[in-house]
């Protein structure tokens, strides 16, 4: 008679051997139906998916075209927009022994290009250079960029002694309400009470000077926070005369420090006095 150890490797056998069958006859069947269900319903959802799809379409914008209907607006301003963007500070044609030529602002940098160059690192182009604008083309799509006054590229600013001589022979009336130089506004002379000012005087369009609120006798210490008496300051001022909008000027008034202003339109104003 076997033992009790002989009896249970017996029976473990007959499971293992059983266990075997029906995963062999029973299951086999099952298992492959569901993975070959399963791959195909993906495949399915797929073909799905493409199939009701629309189709792509190639749209062509170009300026004065029409968009189709089903474009969104949203998509027609990333179509129609420049990646960057930037000023035109000067714009010089194309003449008699000079080549045109474009200068452009971005991020307070100022950047030469010449016609037919590809500006700030992008795919845009310029097209055409014009004595007040430019034409770029990005994306088959041309801009036009209007000059930012004054011209930094016109040949009176390319010869500053020329430009100066003229801007001098200015009668009031030409000046108007947008000095170029600081003489239009008032002429400053040494004083020897104080070091780091200037004494005013009107200059050659009187109006400025009172619409600013000077008085004889002041003493000009700043223009927009740069000593008068500074040179390389002075020049700074110079410069920025020729596109500011705001003067703020620091004046010492019989004792007391005070601060005028003079709000200066835009040149395309074209303000001028009768």
């Amino acid at each position: 008679m076997l033992n009790k150890r002989t009896q249970f490797l017996i029976a473990l056998l007959v499971v293992s051997v059983v266990y075997s069958w029906l995963t062999l006859f029973v299951f086999e069947d099952s298992s492959d139906y569901e993975i070959s269900f399963t791959r195909s319903n993906v495949a399915t959802q797929q073909n799905t998916q493409i199939n009701n799809t629309a189709p792509t379409q190639n749209i062509d914008i170009r300026a004065g075209s029409q968009s189709p209907n089903n474009m969104s607006n949203q998509t027609m301003a990333a179509s129609t927009s420049l990646p960057k963007t930037f000023l035109l500070r000067g714009a010089l044609a194309e003449a008699e022994d000079v080549f045109p030529t474009a200068l452009i602002e971005f991020r307070g940098g100022l950047t030469e290009y010449e016609l037919g160059n590809y500006i700030l690192d992008t795919d845009m182009r310029i097209t055409r250079i014009a004595n007040s604008n430019i034409v770029v083309e990005y994306n088959n799509q041309d801009f036009t960029i209007d000059l930012t006054p004054p011209n930094l590229l016109a040949p009176d600013f390319r010869k500053p002694s020329e430009s100066r001589a003229k801007l001098l022979n200015m009668t009031p009336k030409e000046i108007g309400a947008r000095p170029r130089i600081i003489e239009h506004m008032l002429v400053l002379t040494p004083t020897p009470y104080i070091a780091d000012g200037r004494l005013v005087h009107p200059g050659l369009n009187p109006d400025l000077f009172r619409q600013a609120g000077f008085q004889e006798d002041d003493v000009l210490k700043t223009i927009n926070g740069k000593s008068v008496t500074i040179e390389h300051e002075l020049e700074e001022i110079k410069k920025e005369l020729l596109d500011a909008q705001t003067l703020t000027f620091q004046v010492m008034r019989k004792g007391r420090i005070i601060t005028l202003y003079l709000d200066i339109p835009s040149e395309a104003l074209d303000v001028s006095y009768d």
